[in-house]
């Protein structure tokens, strides 16, 4: 902290928003959004929805934060400062909201393997519970509609093998954007079931749960990077104290 603000009161500091409370809104902000997208692109993967939903959370981050970010110099510095280095504090803290949060969510978004870590273990765990399908029937039908479909020769022997010696395999394997490629490798189609459709939208439902998962445990990491950054950033800031704070006596 720099000298000029050595002393900050203990009632100053509580009274900011802390990184907790700020990683407190966003869980609830990023369980809106991923609710809103389902919804609005009934698990579609198409790149340019895709695209488009990453900017808008990008910017409802940037947003949010820097919203933050004023409150808590306005608290920490007794009024808003309009000077030279609130407005370069502010700028700064954007940047690296945009840079920590949006380089993270555009790589999530062209390279979904990334998000494989939490994706396979957290979200295939709860994906079930979240997306009211029953994975291991489903699994299950899936594997004995295409008993002896060879689907594409040898590339689909290997990939059936190794789903009926670990049924997760099946669901893990895919992400948003393989789904039917996956299914087509392994030859299930509307010739082996004929509620191929019924069970693809769960598939999709299944597989876009989990996923959404992984995003946003890989959101929630960092945006507390980031409002750990702009908070300390904050309470470096050389300002004026806030009078009436500095007034109360620490308890």
């Amino acid at each position: 902290m720099s000298e000029n603000n050595i002393g900050v009161s203990e009632k100053e500091i509580k009274t900011t928003i802390s990184v907790g409370v700020s990683v407190g809104i966003f869980s609830f902000i990023f369980i809106i959004y991923f609710i809103i997208k389902q919804l609005i692109t009934k698990g579609s993967s198409k790149t340019i929805s895709t695209l488009i939903f990453t900017i808008i959370i990008i910017l409802i981050v940037v947003a949010v934060q820097l919203g933050i970010d004023f409150s808590n110099l306005k608290i920490f510095c007794g009024s808003f400062q309009t000077g030279k280095d609130a407005n370069m504090l502010l700028l700064k803290n954007g940047a690296t909201a945009l840079i920590v949060f949006g380089l993270l969510a555009l790589i999530l978004s062209i390279m979904p393997s990334w998000k494989a870590p939490f994706s396979n273990t957290i979200g295939y765990l709860c994906a079930a519970r979240f997306s009211f399908v029953n994975t291991k029937k489903l699994i299950d039908r899936i594997l004995d509609a295409v008993k002896g479909s060879v689907g594409n020769s040898n590339k689909a022997l290997e990939v059936l093998s190794r789903c009926r010696q670990d049924k997760s395999v099946l669901i893990n394997d895919m992400n948003p954007k393989s789904i039917d490629k996956y299914l087509d490798i392994i030859g299930y189609n509307k010739t082996v079931d004929p509620e191929y459709d019924t069970q693809v939208r769960k598939l999709r439902k299944v597989i876009n749960t989990k996923d959404d998962i992984s995003s946003f445990i890989w959101y929630l990491l960092a945006i507390s990077l980031v409002a750990t950054i702009n908070s300390n950033n904050v309470f470096e800031m050389s300002c004026r104290k806030n009078p009436e704070l500095l007034a109360e006596p620490a308890n």
